[in-house]
């Protein structure tokens, strides 16, 4: 919706909830996009591989990067301390009897992934389809912040709402993580033609 003069296509196994002005969507599988090679300037995939396998991760990634142009961009959950950190949500959920949110055991039926392995498959992924990627990876989502969400979630639905709220006034304030303390990795890969001047 912030995209009011782009064209997006959103791919995914099930349809959106409500119908988007420039959006079209394709119901597919991120391991099979129904795309032609390099059919987008621009591919995110956002919060979607901690969802998958690991064994068909590199497949979606391999994807990702064979219908971009000139940019991939994912984002996710990243690696042993952001899965503990979801670990500890669903616990306290359970000990206070509350309903555990359903992305929450998705979450958790595979290991996450990991920052390093993703880019080296991005990487990987380039170079088989011709290209020649400059990675950039950032941290977003401080492990301290997500803890003291989800504590609040897990306690109140009213705490969880003022809780955001305020969090959303301090945002500037909260630094940007380092790679031990972001909850949320994003990786990003501008792509470029080896060769191309």
């Amino acid at each position: 919706m912030f995209l009011r003069n782009t064209r997006v296509v959103g791919a995914d196994l099930l349809p959106p909830t409500e119908a988007m002005r420039h959006f079209a969507f394709v119901s597919s599988s991120a391991t099979a996009l129904p795309f032609r090679n390099r059919a987008f300037s621009a591919v995110s995939c956002v919060d979607v591989l901690e969802h998958l396998p690991p064994e068909v991760r590199g497949e979606a990634i391999r994807e990702c990067v064979r219908v971009a142009a000139e940019m991939v961009l994912m984002a996710f959950p990243s690696g042993p301390a952001a899965q503990r950190c979801d670990r500890e949500y669903h616990q306290a959920c359970t000990q206070r009897g509350r309903e555990i949110p359903t992305w929450v055991d998705e979450h958790l039926r595979y290991q996450y992934p990991v920052a390093e392995t993703v880019a080296t498959q991005i990487q990987a992924a380039a170079e088989a389809s011709g290209y020649s990627a400059h990675i950039q990876q950032s941290y977003c989502e401080p492990l301290s912040i997500a803890r003291v969400v989800r504590a609040t979630a897990a306690r109140s639905t009213a705490l969880y709402a003022i809780v955001n709220v305020v969090l959303g006034f301090l945002s500037r304030l909260i630094p940007q993580p380092h790679a031990a303390e972001g909850y949320r990795t994003i990786v990003v890969a501008e792509l470029s033609l080896r060769g191309a001047t």
